[in-house]
């Protein structure tokens, strides 16, 4: 009796020790896997803005007459390059103060290199072009390369002649240290792991702890290039190597965790599980004792009292037993019905929490990337001679950085004028020759707090619903002023215009906030409307004007200090 109580649970004790031990391991190398991926996405995202910044630097027209004058030998030549290069880098580094903390651009020609950061603007130095920084710079161009200098890390760009390919100068930034922290937050960097950064020679960029990768690792890495494109699991006789190149081989994410520590967690785990085992088997040598004295004692019982009787009720009995074992049958399997949705519904919550995160993390990224992707297209038409591909692209791409770049309740009106440019412009393109656009705004009222996307939904309704059927010119304007009661902002276009009744409507519309029109026009103006008078006030908001077949105007009208009056 005991055996058959005892060795079904050590077996299946051990079994479930073993499959937890395998269960902890794999799920240790997918979480370092997945660590791996995450990083690697995020390094080609920062490889791309790199890619922009110098790119965005080297097509610059400036930049192009910058490199002529500097070949100059008069001085007027060349101080006249250098202060336009100081404002050019300036312009660059305030808008990726984000990725680099310094921009700097060496020129070959005069030996000179202007380095821009938050304490200088256009520092002038004659630096040694010798050292890890400037390897291979002189023997072949280099489109993009990060290396360790000083300590901290560098993006590198040479810009060459396109005939000859004769080194005019080079770009290097140093990259923020923000950066290096979120890399190693991705790769989840402990004590007991490490993770490390390479360039393409395999040097050490980034690394935690801060020290020299093993060399039976670096040989590994070495004999690998840039053969893999997917995460790789490399297990040696200590640790297990985690690696996947960047970008085609730009940069390598490495990551190591001691085998100590995976057997290690495992292995608690397992001890868990041993002990759980066996307190389970002592309750049931107890247990089987305790039902077997209690069950063997009502058997000895009828049994004797069976023996005894003349007359024994078998037919009872059997009842009694075949019901009682009905009775066990249904309840084992309802608790099994019962876990097995328990499990179910578990799993799927576990499904759907990993595919939100990824979603969040796809989200995160993606906006980032189409941006770049605009930015790489329009310079890529730009140097094929087809600028009118970079103006629509430069556009939209601004447009779309707007969009989701903002994330505050008010905008300078210069911004959201920007924006409304950008939807003009696409619009003199797409029916050019046809549309005429005029913005005017006076200066003092550039830096009025406005709440976002306001000017650019009445522009739309302007062609939209007033030039859309008009065959004639199109003519749009946009103009801005300062008066006694506020800002005002004139938005008008000589379209269609709208019928007495129609503009009548229109007005209790947004007077009232009733449902007696329900035009896209109206419900546009009605949103805009609306967000004015709640952010500033019912002395606030829009005034429509419009004479049927001349045109209409819509008049906003905000506060001179940005402030809520109600």
């Amino acid at each position: 009796m005991l055996l058959l109580t005892t060795v079904p649970v050590l077996t299946l004790t051990w079994i479930a020790v073993q499959n937890t031990k395998a269960s902890v391991k794999t799920q240790i190398i997918d979480a370092n896997v997945t660590r791996v991926r995450w990083a690697v996405q995020y390094l080609e995202e920062v490889l791309l803005r790199f890619d922009d910044l110098f790119y965005s630097l080297q097509i610059n027209d400036s930049f192009v007459r910058i490199n002529e004058d500097f070949e100059k030998p008069t001085d007027g030549a060349s101080r006249n390059a250098q202060l336009e290069l100081s404002r050019l880098l300036t312009a660059s580094y305030y808008s990726y103060s984000a990725l680099v903390d310094q921009l700097s651009y060496y020129s070959h020609i005069s030996g000179q290199a202007t380095k821009i950061d938050n304490k200088s603007s256009g520092d002038i130095s004659y630096p040694k072009t010798e050292g890890p920084l400037w390897k291979g710079v002189f023997e072949h161009p280099i489109s993009l390369s990060l290396r360790l200098a000083n300590g901290r890390v560098y993006a590198l760009h040479t810009v060459n002649r396109f005939m000859d390919q004769r080194l005019q100068g080079v770009f290097y930034a140093r990259v923020d240290e923000s950066l290096s922290k979120k890399i190693l937050e991705i790769l989840g960097s402990t004590e007991d792991s490490s993770v490390f950064l390479l360039n393409d020679d395999l040097e050490v960029l980034i690394g935690h702890p801060k020290k020299d990768i093993s060399k039976p690792i670096m040989q590994h890495l070495s004999s690998l290039g840039d053969a893999v494109d997917r995460t790789a699991v490399k297990r040696t006789s200590s640790h297990l190597v985690f690696f996947q190149p960047v970008d085609g081989g730009r940069l390598m994410v490495a990551k190591t965790v001691p085998l100590s520590l995976v057997n290690g967690s495992a292995s608690d785990t397992a001890a868990v599980g041993l002990i759980t085992g066996f307190v389970l088997l002592a309750a049931s040598l107890v247990l089987s004792i305790v039902f077997s004295l209690r069950i063997s004692r009502p058997i000895v019982e009828l049994s004797e009292s069976m023996r005894q009787a003349t007359t024994p009720s078998f037919d009872k009995i059997l009842g009694q037993d075949r019901d009682e074992i009905r009775l066990l049958q249904e309840g084992y399997e309802s608790l099994m019905e019962r876990m097995k949705v328990l499990v179910q519904k578990e799993y799927e919550q576990e499904i759907e929490l990993k595919d939100a995160h990824l979603m969040a993390l796809q989200a995160q990224i993606n906006p980032h990337f189409l941006n770049n992707t605009l930015n790489l297209l329009g310079g890529m038409a730009l140097a094929k001679g087809v600028p009118e591909v970079y103006t629509i692209a430069r556009a939209v791409g601004d447009m779309f950085r707007y969009t989701v770049g903002y994330q505050h309740e008010l905008v300078k009106l210069s911004q959201e004028l920007n924006h409304s440019k950008n939807y003009l412009l696409v619009q003199e393109h797409r029916f050019s020759g046809r549309c005429k656009v005029n913005v005017e705004v006076d200066s003092k009222v550039l830096n009025t707090p406005i709440p976002q996307f306001i000017l650019q939904p009445i522009v739309e309704n302007a062609f939209e619903h007033g030039l859309q059927n008009k065959k004639d010119e199109w003519r749009v304007t946009v103009n801005g002023c300062v008066q006694r009661r506020g800002h005002i902002i004139v938005i008008e276009d000589n379209g269609m215009g709208m019928k007495p009744e129609e503009l009548r409507a229109l007005r209790d519309k947004l007077r009232n906030d009733t449902d007696t029109v329900k035009s896209r026009r109206s419900i546009g103006l009605r949103n805009v409307n609306a967000r004015l008078q709640l952010q500033f006030g019912q002395r606030f908001g829009l005034r429509v004007f419009s004479t049927h077949g001349r045109g209409t105007r819509v008049v906003v009208v905000l506060p001179k200090d940005g402030q809520n009056t109600a």
